[in-house]
C-alpha cells in the first residue's frame, strides 16, 4: 500500500498489516508493507516485524531504523514533507497468536477534519 498524505493535512489510513512470513497465507489481502510517499528522494516503510511494527527510512540505498513500536505506542514524524504538520503512526494492536499475525495501525497526517 502506498500512503500519499499530500501536504495539506487531514488525511489518514487505518487497517491491518500482516507479517511477511504469512505472505502466502493472506486470505483477506491485508498489506505487508506500507510505503509512506515522502515527496523527496527518501522512502519510508512500515511493516510488522515479530512483536513490533518497524519504521524504516531508505535514502541513497542506505536504510535507517526510525522506530520500533509495540502495541499501544505511537511515533510522530515532525514537519512531514516540509508541511509544518506532523505525521503520526500509531499501533493499536499486535496479535501474533493468529495466522496470519497482524498489527492494527493508524496513520494520520495533520489535524483531522
Amino acid at each position: 500500500v502506498n500512503f500519499n498524505s499530500g501536504t495539506q493535512g487531514g488525511t489518514s489510513w487505518s487497517g491491518k498489516i500482516i507479517g511477511a512470513a504469512h505472505f502466502g497465507n493472506n486470505p483477506t489481502n491485508h498489506p505487508i508493507i506500507i510505503k509512506l510517499v515522502s515527496g523527496d528522494t527518501s522512502n519510508w516503510f512500515i511493516y510488522l516485524s515479530g512483536i513490533h511494527v518497524t519504521i524504516t527510512k531508505v535514502k541513497d540505498w542506505q536504510s535507517s531504523l526510525m522506530g520500533t513500536l509495540p502495541a499501544g505506542n505511537s511515533e510522530t514524524i515532525t514537519n512531514w514533507r516540509n508541511s509544518g504538520l506532523n505525521l503520526m503512526i500509531k499501533v493499536n494492536e499486535i496479535d501474533t497468536n493468529v495466522t496470519p499475525s497482524y498489527a492494527s495501525v493508524e496513520i494520520t497526517f495533520g489535524p483531522q477534519n
